[in-house]
């Protein structure tokens, strides 16, 4: 190459050292399109950025109204990859646009043959030029985890542009699907007349394909010993030849593909460069391997055309309020296809077809029947693992169990036994729902493969019932109580509270929230009696525990803004019949002394409410101008248009009663307290009464209403502990202990119901496996461990999930309280019986 080429090239190299991501538009042009390129990208450039602030990838448009050069040439503009984000929408004053334009060759492939100096005759090849129309849609249907297609492309851009610098790579190629890509983004550098000469170079950039590459690399030792052909052995030999003459030509790039590793000549294998192992695809790209065949089964006619199908993360989070929708029974089919190979993968659709549309349907009973219904309710037990945005457009951030299947819309019977039990849950306890909810679903998911293995179901209820009875003797027999010892007691609240925090976003601090709680809970008992107040600002950790009631209103104009000594009235009534807003209260005057009789009424009613010797006056409803100045004028705080949540605190908090009617004050109870004064809390005013309240401050509404959440299940659980004080371990530490205990009976009953029995510890043992896939660590290594270890009496051990290990709960203070556990246990076994009955 010589200088002004080598040049060239470095300035092409610099043209693609951007600071903003690379969006990747693909245009195609109408076959009989005349237009030149670089005019249809000005035009598409021109289209996108004029029309559009954002662009979701994989985006489509054929329509181009108003836009004739567009609508002339053509075909299609594909949104199709970023480089350099991992964003689904890229909006477009943060990219960079990088137009390909390309138009699609419907020549067939042509026969040529390659002539040696010493043979007649050379190899012969099917030449086809591209981009070609027969390999249009092939890149899209390859479908890999990891983004390793679009690593590929960039890797082969870098490596093409930075060739004449000597660098040893080793360029990989993926068969037609790679090649038609590559005609595609290269069009606009590489002219057809350049490319045939540098098809001339004797240094041109080669790429060879070799595709289940063991049938050539047959390991040696095999032949050597008789137990392959002899023929084996010497195509080995001069293939491993052929490849080491190969090493002084940088410009040839091999890339091989094979499924059995193991049976190729480790001497072929050492002389791999780059290993890139390609695993089994997961329920994502599942989905969009089968949604790509039913495209094309669609194209060919063998099923209907045009049917909408959304992505795999739209089809999850509809997937219950539209359960039966297409996006939903794909979505199921996906996440139970997890383990097959994207081979098998595409061989679903024939063997569906042959399967089970060339038989006639038959009506759906026994078994078959009570199978549909588990569907749902298991269904919803793995809804508790994914992040639910509520559907009426309100953003709710949360991981709350309860939270999550209130938003949910249902038609499976068995699926809302399932969300009732988890609400009954929050109800009564407060905390457990996601627990609650997927023991359950567990349990349905086990009884489903009994009923497979035909075992009845009553005979899986009784061992169920035995199951159960055998837990939670085993729980209560690990419990512990402390409450005589008023140290340990408080010990034991805070670890619980810390426990039951660890799972929600206040996780980070847990510590400082779960002695907030503790000391919330030993100054009132009563839930209704703890107020949390929400306030954007600040951080989390600003939050604090205070003496007093906390109204969110403010202290009217002119009135003193601290009161000592306080007797309160709190009413509901109307106050509003003002002369200005005389309409708002619906009531109608002709003359001016019809006015008068209400503005008379209206200081009647004044008068009243002073006599019952108040000196603060709080009403549900508004209070206008006038009544206001005659409760100022008498020394009277007046604070209008209180919630009615915050009369009725108010009311408990103070000791007073909600009044209506005036006439007789001896019948009314004033609420009391030491002090009303004026706050302000972030950025906002507020009244502050006496009584117990919580503040939280932070950043943003949605985390506010998660954290109240946390907080408020954090207070129920130490609630409920107050009143029955035992304690449990957490950390999957009482799952196993109870599976163990479940283990031990089943292996010495007899019969079909030992096969229920074990299916509830199998069902028990899930929690820990689930708490251990949340958190990122291998699931099956750390309960193997831990249930190794209950087996040689380290029965206090459970999962750390900080440190990835097993360890003693006690030690690090993983503590639950009995009663939450208990109920999630038998409330999981009682709605599991009730649905197989």
């Amino acid at each position: 190459m010589d200088e002004s080429q080598t040049n060239k090239c470095e300035n092409e190299s610099k043209k693609y050292i951007v600071h903003k991501p690379l969006l990747h538009i693909e245009c195609s042009l109408k076959e009989k399109s005349t237009c030149r390129f670089d005019t249809a990208a000005h035009h598409v450039r021109q289209f996108l950025l004029e029309n559009f602030s954002s662009l979701t990838l994989n985006t489509e448009f054929r329509n181009f109204e108003d836009e004739l050069l567009l609508m002339k040439h053509v075909e299609q503009i594909r949104v199709v990859e970023a480089s350099g984000s991992d964003k689904e929408i890229l909006y477009l004053d943060e990219v960079d646009l990088d137009i390909h334009i390309y138009q699609l060759n419907n020549d067939l492939p042509t026969l040529s043959s390659f002539d040696y100096e010493d043979q007649e005759d050379g190899p012969m090849a099917i030449v086809t030029e591209l981009p070609s129309l027969s390999l249009e849609g092939l890149w899209d249907n390859l479908v890999f985890e990891n983004n390793i297609k679009n690593n590929l492309l960039h890797f082969i851009h870098t490596v093409m542009l930075f060739s004449d610098k000597d660098v040893n790579f080793n360029i990989v190629t993926w068969n037609r699907a790679l090649a038609q890509k590559l005609s595609i983004r290269l069009s606009n550098k590489f002219s057809r007349g350049r490319v045939l000469r540098l098809l001339n170079w004797q240094n041109v950039p080669t790429n060879s394909r070799n595709d289940e590459v063991e049938s050539l690399t047959a390991a040696r030792k095999a032949a050597a010993s008789g137990l392959e052909p002899s023929d084996g052995l010497r195509v080995v030999n001069s293939l491993l030849t052929q490849l080491d003459k190969l090493k002084p030509h940088k410009n040839v790039f091999i890339l091989t593909t094979s499924n059995l590793v193991e049976a190729m000549d480790p001497a072929f294998v050492d002389r791999i460069d780059i290993k890139q192992y390609v695993g089994d695809p997961n329920p994502d790209a599942i989905f969009a391997i089968l949604q790509s065949c039913i495209n094309e089964l669609g194209r060919k006619g063998l099923i209907e055309d045009g049917i909408p199908v959304p992505s795999f993360t739209e089809a999850s989070i509809s997937l219950y309020s539209q359960p039966n929708s297409h996006s939903s029974r794909l979505y199921r089919i996906a996440v139970d296809c997890k383990g097959l190979s994207g081979r098998t993968l595409r061989r679903l659709p024939v063997l569906a077809h042959a399967k089970y549309l060339q038989r006639p349907c038959f009506e759906e009973r026994g078994e078959s029947a009570r199978m549909s219904t588990f569907v749902g309710a298991i269904a919803v037990g793995d809804l508790d693992k994914i992040l639910q945005s509520a559907s009426t457009g309100e953003i709710v951030v949360t991981n709350d169990g309860a939270t999550i299947l209130r938003s949910i819309s249902l038609d499976n019977a068995a699926a809302k036994a399932l969300v009732n039990v988890s609400i009954t849950q929050d109800n009564e306890i407060g905390d457990g729902t996601t627990s609650v909810t997927v023991l359950a679903a567990e349990l349905l998911r086990e009884a489903e493969r009994l009923i497979d293995s035909k075992i009845h179901p009553q005979t899986i209820i009784d061992g169920y019932r035995i199951a159960t009875s055998i837990a939670l003797n085993a729980l209560y027999e690990s419990s512990v109580d402390h409450k005589d010892n008023s140290e340990l007691f408080r010990k034991d609240l805070e670890n619980i509270a810390r426990t039951t925090l660890s799972s929600k976003i206040l996780a980070q601090d847990r510590d400082h929230f779960s002695k907030l709680a503790v000391d919330a809970v030993f100054r009132s008992t009563n839930l209704e009696s703890i107020q949390i107040i929400k306030k954007l600002g600040g951080k989390l950790k600003d939050s604090y525990l205070d003496e007093g009631f906390i109204l969110e209103k403010k202290i009217g104009v002119n009135q003193p803004k601290r009161l000592e000594n306080v007797k309160i009235l709190v009413a509901n009534t109307p106050m509003d019949t003002d002369k200005v807003k005389i309409f708002g209260a619906r009531v109608k005057v002709n003359t001016t002394s019809k006015l008068a009789e209400l503005e008379k009424a209206e200081k009647a009613k004044v008068e009243k409410i002073k006599a019952h010797g108040i000196n603060c006056f709080v009403n549900r409803q508004l209070i206008y101008n006038w009544p206001e100045q005659l409760f100022a004028d008498a020394g009277i705080i007046s604070i209008e248009h209180a919630d009615f949540d915050g009369i009725e605190r108010l009311a408990l908090v103070t000791g007073g009663e909600i009044a209506s009617t005036f006439d007789h004050p001896e019948y009314v109870k004033l609420g009391k307290c030491d002090l009303i004064e004026e706050i302000i809390i972030g950025e906002d005013k507020m009244i502050k009464f006496s009584g117990v309240a919580a503040g939280e401050a932070c950043a943003t509404s949605q985390l506010l209403d998660e954290a109240e959440r946390s907080l408020h299940d954090a207070l129920s659980v130490l609630l409920q502990t107050m009143n029955d004080s035992k304690t449990i371990l957490g950390g999957g530490c009482s799952e196993i202990l109870m599976a163990k205990a479940v283990d031990s009976v089943a292996s010495k009953e007899s019969g079909k119901k030992v096969h229920a029995i074990e299916a509830f510890a199998r069902a028990l043992r899930t929690i820990p496996m689930i708490l251990a896939s949340n958190a990122g660590l291998d699931s099956s290594e750390l309960v193997s461990l831990l249930r190794s270890a209950h087996y040689n009496g380290m029965i206090s051990y459970g999962l750390d999930l900080i440190n990835g290990e097993i360890a003693d709960m006690r030690d690090a203070g993983v503590i639950e309280s009995y009663k939450l556990k208990y109920s999630i246990v038998s409330s999981a076994s009682e709605v599991a019986e009730m649905l197989l009955s």
